[in-house]
């Protein structure tokens, strides 16, 4: 956006850029983030049912009575916490190098390597935390 001059003429129109760009991709980032936590848990639970039923031969009840009772609500809780952070740090350092561009559209690529570098860095060490926070 910044690039084709989308920004200035955002601020041109008297729009502010921060909530026209920045909190609606930060909101969003979060949740999508989490929704792909959600449905890629739910994909890795049915997955290991019929890895287990394929190959042990475990029944489908018993198979979520083993489950129940070895999740705790604190485990679905930190994750929904993490990708919820994940989503804001992902969102926030991709907008920080995206807005450092300036008018040369052979700086996009060299952004976004730099944005997932640093959103990896990040996320390595929130998750870190959280993980000695809980879990330690």
């Amino acid at each position: 956006m910044t690039v084709s001059h989308e920004i200035e003429a955002i601020e041109s129109m008297g729009i502010d850029p921060l909530k026209y760009i920045v909190f609606p991709r930060i909101a969003g980032g979060m949740i999508a983030m989490t929704c792909l936590t959600v449905y890629f848990s739910a994909v890795g639970i049915l997955g290991g049912f019929l890895v287990g039923s394929l190959f042990i031969n475990i029944q489908f009840s018993r198979f979520f009575e083993i489950l129940w009772s070895s999740i705790q609500m604190t485990d679905v809780l930190l994750a929904l916490l993490k990708s919820i952070l994940f989503g804001a740090v992902i969102s926030t350092v991709s907008i920080y190098y995206g807005f450092k561009i300036n008018l040369s559209s052979t700086e996009v690529p060299q952004a976004v390597t730099r944005a997932v570098v640093s959103s990896l860095i990040y996320i390595f060490i929130i998750d870190g935390i959280i993980t000695a926070l809980f879990y330690l």
